[in-house]
């Protein structure tokens, strides 16, 4: 909050407070006074303030963003990486295991074929 520095209007001391407050205590004199404030005055402040603060939070906010949004795709394309080097990896390992078993396959049948063959 904004802190607004006025005179006493009965001993001329110096009275500080904050926008906002409706009393203020003068420790020369010791009175209080209710504070009055044009209210158009206070709130355009307060809406520069507000929109100020505002613009500063959407700044922020997108800076935030940004940062996560490029961390995001950093961690996607290595786990994009790592799913498309696993595919290859399993891939050509069913063909090595398909190629194994298809080889063996051939091995059986021939020995089949040769023993029926003899038995004939």
């Amino acid at each position: 909050m904004k802190l607004i520095s006025k005179e006493c209007p009965k001993c001329g001391a110096n009275l500080k407070f904050k926008v906002g407050e409706h009393e203020v205590h003068c420790e020369k004199c010791r009175r209080d006074f209710v504070i009055e404030y044009d209210d158009n005055v206070d709130l355009k402040n307060i809406a520069n303030e507000i929109s100020s603060e505002g613009v500063r939070l959407v700044n922020s906010f997108s800076g935030h963003i940004n940062e996560n949004m490029k961390m995001f795709r950093t961690i996607f394309i290595i786990v994009f990486a790592v799913v498309i080097v696993a595919f290859i990896g399993i891939f050509v390992l069913g063909i090595i295991n398909a190629q194994r078993i298809n080889s063996e396959f051939d091995q059986e049948w021939k020995r089949a074929n040769t023993s029926i063959q003899g038995n004939f």
